[in-house]
């Protein structure tokens, strides 16, 4: 049984609107955990969670594939975000972590982007200058300027 083949143009526009509606339905899926629609994004995550994947366990009209993959992308992000929630506030991450650990940590979502721990966004202990903090603070608040209340 031969399991790997030569793609098509076919194959490849399929699995092209496949991503594209998955990565779809993982930002609308943000969206409308943004909306506050509920008190608690929690639930609401959860809930999105849920009907997303019954969603696409039921569906069978039309762009059946590129819809389906929209919702799993909406399940796969909620879910996740939930998981990698949990697992933050469960494990606690070793600053000295070997390359193994790291590898762990980076599969649990425990290390950002920057090699940080928590949520992926520097702050001042890593980045090792307050004024840079500061202007990352205004532009993540909207251009209110957190710092200079904070007494720098």
């Amino acid at each position: 049984m031969k399991i790997i083949k030569k793609p098509t143009q076919k194959d490849l526009v399929k699995v092209g609107k496949s991503l594209t509606g998955f990565e779809l339905g993982r930002r609308l899926s943000n969206g409308v955990v943004g909306l506050n629609l509920i008190e608690n994004p929690t639930y609401a995550k959860l809930g999105i969670t849920a009907l997303a994947l019954i969603g696409a366990a039921a569906y069978a009209g039309p762009q059946k594939a590129v819809v389906q993959a929209a919702l799993v992308g909406m399940a796969a992000q909620q879910g996740g975000s939930l998981l990698t929630e949990k697992l933050r506030t469960s494990i606690e991450r070793n600053p000295d972590a070997s390359k193994v650990e790291g590898f762990f940590y980076d599969v649990a979502g425990l290390n950002g982007a920057c090699g940080c721990p928590g949520n992926g966004f520097p702050t001042n202990q890593f980045l090792g200058a307050p004024e840079v903090a500061g202007i990352i603070n205004m532009e993540f608040n909207k251009g209110e300027n957190h710092y200079e209340a904070m007494g720098a």
